[in-house]
C-alpha cells in the first residue's frame, strides 16, 4: 500500500460504520472526517464505536458549502436499497428515499473541488436502474473513471451469500480527453460493464485482511465451514426459533444451516423475527440424530403442517445466528476474534440495545471484507 495514502473522506448513509471499517482496513492513515445518517440508533452504535456521532440532518437538504469545507478527496456511500428492491415496488428514482442520492450526484457538478475517488454500495437491480443511469453519465461527463462490480463475500471464502453491486470511481487529471475515451462506456449493456470477479490485484490485501480478522486464511478457494464463526456454546434458549413461526409457513421453504455447511443465505433487517422466510439461514444445533434423507424429506414435503413434519423439524433444535454471528459473516472485527491488530476498532454495540435491533442495524450493513478490498482497489490501482 503506497504510505501516502492518508486521505479524508465524507461517509454517506453510514449505518453502523461498516464503509468507516472499511476505509480504516484499506487505508489506516486516511480518516472520516464527517458523516451522515438520520437513523438515531444507527448513529448510537456509530458514536459508541469511533467516537464520533453521525450529522443527522436531511442529506438532501445539504449546501455546497456545508460539503466543500471539508475538502474530502473521498466519498463513500451505501444510500438506501428499498427503491430497488420488490418490497420497495422498484419505484428507483421516483422513491423519495432516493432524493438524497440524486441530489449528491446533482452537487457532484456545481462543486468546485470535487472528490477524487467515489465508492458506492448497493443491492442487485441497482445496476438497470434509472438512478444508476443518472450517476454513471454524471460521473462520465465530469471525468471520471469508472468500475461497476456485482460480488458476494463467497468469492472470497466466507460462507455467506451476500450479492451486491458496487461502484469505483476515480476522477481522471484530464477531463477532456478522459470524456472523449469513455463516451462509448455509457452504450455498453449490464453484461458487458459489469465485473464479476475481484480484482487480481487485491487478493492479497484480502486474505491478509482475513488473517487479520480471524486467524485464517482461505485455501485453494475453499470456503470456510460455519464452525470457525460459530459460538457452540451460546444459549440456544436465548437465540430459539418459534415453532409458531415454523408453522405459520404452509411449505418448507427456509434455509436450515450446521456447523459443517458451508453457506448461508444473506441476512436481512427482518432476521430474528417471525419474517423467517427470505431473512436469512437458521442454524441446526442438533445434528446427531438427524441426517441428510431426513432434510431431503422436508424439501420434497409439500406443507410443514402434519405432525411427524413437526416433530422432525422440532428435533433439529432450530436457532437464530446471534448478532456476533452474524457481524463475524460480514467481517466486521469483534471482540472475540482476539484479533493482535491494535489499530482495530472492534464493532461493540450499547448495552441498551435490543438483539432484534442489532439483527436489524446488520442486516442493513455492509460485508467489510468485501468493501474493504474494493476500496483497497480503488484507492492504490484504479
Amino acid at each position: 500500500m503506497n504510505p501516502q495514502n492518508n486521505f479524508k473522506a465524507i461517509e454517506f448513509f453510514s449505518g453502523i460504520g461498516g464503509l468507516h471499517y472499511g476505509l480504516q482496513n484499506a487505508s489506516p492513515l486516511s480518516s472520516i472526517v464527517q458523516s451522515f445518517d438520520m437513523n438515531e440508533l444507527a448513529n448510537s452504535v456509530y458514536h459508541h464505536n469511533f467516537k464520533k456521532k453521525p450529522n443527522n440532518r436531511a442529506i438532501d437538504h445539504l449546501k455546497i458549502n456545508e460539503i466543500e469545507k471539508y475538502n474530502a478527496q473521498v466519498w463513500l456511500m451505501s444510500p438506501p436499497c428499498q427503491p430497488f428492491t420488490r418490497g420497495g415496488k422498484y419505484l428507483d428514482d421516483l422513491d423519495p428515499r432516493t432524493r438524497p442520492l440524486i441530489h449528491l450526484i446533482d452537487m457532484l457538478q456545481k462543486l468546485e473541488y470535487k472528490p477524487i475517488y467515489i465508492f458506492l454500495e448497493n443491492v442487485l437491480n441497482f445496476e438497470k436502474s434509472k438512478t444508476r443511469e443518472i450517476l454513471v453519465k454524471t460521473l462520465n461527463e465530469l471525468g471520471y473513471t469508472i468500475q461497476e462490480y456485482l460480488l458476494s463475500p463467497v468469492q472470497l471464502g466466507v460462507p455467506n451469500d451476500r450479492l451486491r453491486y458496487y461502484l469505483l470511481a476515480k476522477k481522471s487529471i484530464s477531463n477532456s480527453e478522459s470524456h472523449k475515451r469513455k463516451t462509448s462506456y455509457l452504450e455498453l449493456n449490464a453484461d458487458e460493464y459489469l465485473i464479476k470477479q475481484f480484482p487480481e490485484s487485491s487478493k492479497n490485501f484480502s486474505n491478509n485482511l482475513l488473517l487479520n480478522l480471524f486467524g485464517f486464511t482461505p485455501q485453494n478457494n475453499q470456503l470456510y465451514k460455519l464452525e470457525k464463526f460459530i459460538d457452540t456454546k451460546l444459549d440456544y434458549e436465548k437465540f430459539k426459533v418459534p415453532m409458531a413461526y415454523i408453522k405459520k409457513r404452509k411449505n418448507y421453504d427456509f434455509d436450515i444451516v450446521n456447523t459443517n455447511s458451508k453457506h448461508s443465505s444473506t441476512f436481512t433487517k427482518a432476521y430474528g423475527s417471525k419474517h423467517i422466510l427470505g431473512s436469512g439461514s437458521l442454524l441446526q444445533t442438533e445434528t446427531s440424530n438427524v441426517d441428510d434423507k431426513d432434510l431431503q424429506k422436508l424439501v420434497i414435503q409439500e406443507n410443514v403442517e402434519n405432525e411427524e413434519t413437526i416433530k422432525l423439524i422440532e428435533s433439529f433444535k432450530l436457532r437464530f445466528f446471534s448478532p456476533q454471528e452474524v457481524a463475524k459473516l460480514m467481517c466486521f472485527p469483534v471482540k472475540e476474534n482476539n484479533n493482535e491488530n491494535k489499530s482495530f476498532v472492534n464493532l461493540e454495540f450499547p448495552t441498551n440495545t435490543t438483539i432484534r435491533q442489532q439483527h436489524q442495524l446488520l442486516g442493513n450493513s455492509v460485508n467489510v471484507l468485501v468493501v474493504s478490498t474494493l476500496i483497497y482497489h480503488l484507492l492504490n490501482d484504479l
